[in-house]
């Protein structure tokens, strides 16, 4: 069974590429092409809002809407990453926000 990572990013604009979200786009792209692991990406991207080679190459888009307070929502993942984490049977989390 292929590890699973977790890329992390709600902060960001749904269809609105920032280049924090770009970043994470053209890496994750870069390590689906190199295999050998799932990826997942949480965010508030749809998966039809993605590159076409992530519409194809991910393992899995969990959706979430952007949050409204930013500090309030990094304090938040703080206690509910883990039980999402164990739900998908994540083995890495890469938090993309800066």
């Amino acid at each position: 069974m292929k590890l699973r990572v977790l890329f992390n990013m709600p902060s960001q604009f749904a269809g609105h590429p920032s280049g924090v979200a770009r970043m994470a786009f053209q890496l994750l792209e870069e390590l689906i092409e190199i295999g050998g692991y799932q990826y997942i990406l949480r965010s508030p991207w749809m998966r039809t809002q993605l590159p076409q080679s992530l519409q194809l190459g991910l393992a899995d888009v969990i959706v979430v809407p952007r949050p409204r307070i930013l500090v309030l929502d990094v304090l938040m993942q703080r206690l509910l990453l883990p039980a999402l984490a164990r739900r998908n049977q994540i083995d890495l989390a890469v938090n993309v926000d800066p």
